[in-house]
Parts: structure tokens; sequence; C-alpha cells
């Protein structure tokens, strides 16, 4: 089983990682932006891509018109054996949490982000989300190991994937879906998506726009 195979690299490639605090906001802004961190990653941000990221976007959209929230969730081994199968406290987390800044903010623009486990979140978030997906604005995963397939009912023109050269866990054959490629900055494998935020949140700006 692909998660079997990978999970090894998960747990190596991020056990060092330090906490981060997540940051979230009780108004409404145009545009709401949830990462899923990577497997043993603290906080919820993480430390590898999600404080970059939050950077990222809120220069490329402004501070005032984002809220950042990372996706409270274990990102354990056991998480990576039930994202596999379509459902796992991950994606099940980040599903509540969109379905309620939709109840709380309508008009929001939902960015839906995660590296790693996290990207597996976001596929299966997608899928659980159905038709509230047209207030999607963009998708972004980061060594993702579903990297070939779309979102579910999210367009190639709204979802980027980052998957890095010697990345053993995103790096099995086959084309990234959505916009441009494979291509990543990271020279440090699985473990360097921080290189690519600000391309990241460049692709955002122009989806959302």
């Amino acid at each position: 089983m692909k998660s079997i195979l990978f999970s090894a690299t998960l747990l190596a490639g991020l056990s060092t990682t330090s906490a981060l605090p997540q940051t979230s906001s009780a108004t409404c802004k145009p545009y709401t932006l949830l990462f899923a961190r990577g497997t043993t990653e603290m906080g919820t941000l993480g430390s590898v891509v999600g404080p970059g990221l939050q950077k990222s976007v809120q220069s490329a959209l402004g501070a005032d018109n984002v809220v950042v929230e990372g996706v409270s969730y274990p990102a354990d081994m056991a998480g990576i054996m039930a994202e596999s199968s379509g459902s796992g406290p991950g994606s099940v987390a980040m599903t509540n949490q969109a379905n309620s800044w939709l109840s709380k903010c309508p008009q929001t623009k939902l960015i839906l982000t995660g590296y790693s486990q996290g990207g597996m979140v976001v596929h299966n978030t997608a899928t659980k989300l159905g038709a509230k997906t047209s207030s999607v604005g963009a998708a972004v995963t980061f060594g993702d190991p579903y990297k070939t397939s779309l979102p579910k009912g999210i367009p190639a023109a709204k979802f980027k994937t980052f998957c890095a050269s010697g990345d053993s866990v995103c790096g099995a054959g086959g084309t990234c879906a959505g916009t441009g490629g494979c291509q990543s900055a990271s020279t440090s494998g699985h473990t360097g998506y921080g290189a690519d935020v600000n391309t990241a949140a460049s692709f955002i700006k122009s989806a959302v726009a």
C-alpha cells in the first residue's frame, strides 16, 4: 500500500520540527486560507511550509484581506493510513473548519493548502465539501502523494502542487495535476518546500482574482 511505503520517509524527514501557533481570526475577510501540516509537525502550521506560506500569502493578498488558520488534527502515522482510505482526522477537521467559516462568512473564498499528509487532507476535504467547492478559490499542495489527481470539484486552473526532485513521498511516476507541472525550488527533497511559498502565493493571488 502506498501509504506504508512513504510513511517512514515522512517520519524521518519531519521528526525535528518545532511547535508554532495556529493563526486565526473571528473577523470575516475576503479570503480564508486553511493549512494542514505534515506528519509529526507540531502546532497547527508546522514549520516546513506553514509559517512561510502565511507570510507570503498575507503579502500577496494583503494581511487585512486573508485569515490564515492551521487545521487542528494529530498529523500522526495513523492519520496517513486513514487519509489513504479517503477520510481521516485531518480531512474531517479541515472540512469542519471550512464549513464553519462558510457558515459564518458565506462570501469568503476558501484557499485549501497542505503539506505531505496535509496534501492528502486537501484532496479528501474537497471530496467531502461536495458542491461547496464552488467557494474554493484555490488549492495548493506540497510533497503531495496524490499529485497526479485534481482535488474533486476544483478546476485545474485553481490547483497547483509542488513535488521536488528526490522526494520519495510524491516522487512516484506520473504527471502533476493542475497548473505548472511538478516544478519545485526545493534543494532538500521533502523537507525543502519552504523554498516554494512565494511561488505558491503568486499562484494563489492569480487563482482567486
